[in-house]
C-alpha cells in the first residue's frame, strides 16, 4: 500500500509542476488560470498522499477512510475537468490551428478550411503546407492528451480499488483487535 502512496504522491506533485511550469499545449484551449487551477488540485491530491502516508504509518484506520473518500473526490474532479478540456479543446480545433500558426510564426490566411485538392485556392502553397502541418500537429496534440488522460484516469481507478481493499481489510482488523480487548 505504501508504494501506492509514494507513486501518487510523486505522481501528483510531478503533474502539479508541469501545470505551473510546463511547456503551453497549443491543442489545449483554455485560459491560463486553468492550468494554475489544476495545478493546485494536484498540489491538494499530493498533500491529501502525504496525510494518507501518515494514517497507514501510524495504522488510524478512520482516518485513512477520510483520507480516502477525499481523495476520491478531489481525483474524480481532476478527471472530469481534464476531460471537459479535452473534449473542448477537440470542438474549438481551429482556435488551436490559429494558435499553432501563430506561435510559430507561419503566414495566416484568415479563410483557410480543409480544402480538397481540386479547389483552386488562392492561398499560397506555404500557407497550405503550414495550416495542414498545424491542423495535423493539433490533432496529435488532442490524441497523445486523450492516452494520458486514459492511462492516468486508468491507473488512478486502480488505486482506488486498491485503496478501498486496503481499508476493508485494515477496518476488520481493527473490528477484531477492539472485540477482544
Amino acid at each position: 500500500m505504501m508504494i501506492i502512496l509514494y507513486f501518487n504522491t510523486f505522481l501528483a506533485l510531478f503533474c502539479a509542476c508541469t501545470s505551473f511550469f510546463g511547456p503551453k499545449i497549443l491543442a489545449l484551449v483554455q485560459p491560463a488560470a486553468i492550468s494554475y487551477l489544476f495545478g493546485v488540485l494536484y498540489l491538494v491530491v499530493a498533500g491529501l498522499h502525504v496525510f494518507g502516508i501518515i494514517c497507514v504509518e501510524r495504522n488510524h484506520v478512520s482516518r485513512f477512510r477520510v483520507f480516502k473518500n477525499v481523495t476520491v473526490y478531489t481525483t474524480g474532479a481532476i478527471v472530469i475537468l481534464a476531460l471537459v478540456f479535452i473534449i473542448r479543446s477537440a470542438a474549438s480545433h481551429s482556435t488551436s490551428v490559429a494558435q499553432c500558426m501563430e506561435v510559430y510564426h507561419f503566414p495566416v490566411d484568415a479563410t483557410y478550411k480543409r480544402k480538397s485538392p481540386k479547389d483552386k485556392s488562392p492561398s499560397s502553397s506555404a500557407v497550405n503546407a503550414a495550416m495542414t502541418v498545424c491542423d495535423l500537429f493539433s490533432w496529435v496534440q488532442v490524441v497523445v492528451m486523450s492516452l494520458v488522460w486514459l492511462v492516468l484516469a486508468s491507473t488512478q481507478l486502480y488505486f482506488g480499488a486498491k485503496h478501498r481493499v486496503f481499508f476493508e481489510l485494515k477496518h476488520q482488523d481493527h473490528l477484531e483487535d477492539t472485540a477482544h480487548t
